[in-house]
This record gives C-alpha cells, sequence and structure tokens, in this order.
C-alpha cells in the first residue's frame, strides 16, 4: 500500500510511524473482525522481534505489537536498512 492509502483508510503512514529521516524499514498492519475472538486475544499479547539475519538474536529487542488508534487493528513500524532481515512473532 502507499502512504496515500494509508492515510485514506486512517492508518499512519511509514514516515508518521517512524519519523521523517527514515528511508527503510518494516511495516506490518494486522486485525481482526469480530470483539471477543481469539484472534483479538492473540493480537494483543503479539510480540515481535525483527533483526538483520547477521545479527545476533541477543542485540535483537522484543517489543509488544501497538494497538492503532482504528479498532480492531495492531500496527509495528520500524526502521530499518535494506537487506535480509528475519522477522519472529510470538504471543506471551
Amino acid at each position: 500500500m502507499t502512504s496515500k492509502t494509508l492515510r485514506v483508510l486512517g492508518f499512519k503512514s511509514f514516515t508518521e510511524s517512524v519519523g521523517p529521516t527514515a528511508t527503510a524499514g518494516l511495516q506490518i498492519l494486522a486485525g481482526y473482525e469480530a470483539e471477543n475472538s481469539p484472534a483479538q486475544t492473540r493480537l494483543s499479547e503479539m510480540r515481535l522481534r525483527v533483526r538483520p539475519i547477521a545479527q545476533s538474536p541477543d542485540e535483537a529487542q522484543t517489543v509488544q505489537i501497538g494497538k492503532s488508534s482504528l479498532s480492531g487493528v495492531y500496527d509495528f513500524a520500524r526502521e530499518m536498512a535494506p537487506g535480509k532481515l528475519l522477522l519472529i512473532g510470538r504471543t506471551s
């Protein structure tokens, strides 16, 4: 999606999420449709770890995926250098 499409849908663009100096990175949007669904519980507990493949796992920070201002939507955005990345998601 383009940043214009994201704004039309009510999301923050990548630049708004990580800052104007970011030139590359990762943005993930996830959501659920029904309140009190298993997906809602899993997303509320979701933690992500993203790192360059060459980086030691001990150097990568695990962060909670954030609840968006839009109902039922969670988002994650991080400035990252271009290259091969490893993304790991887990629930608490």
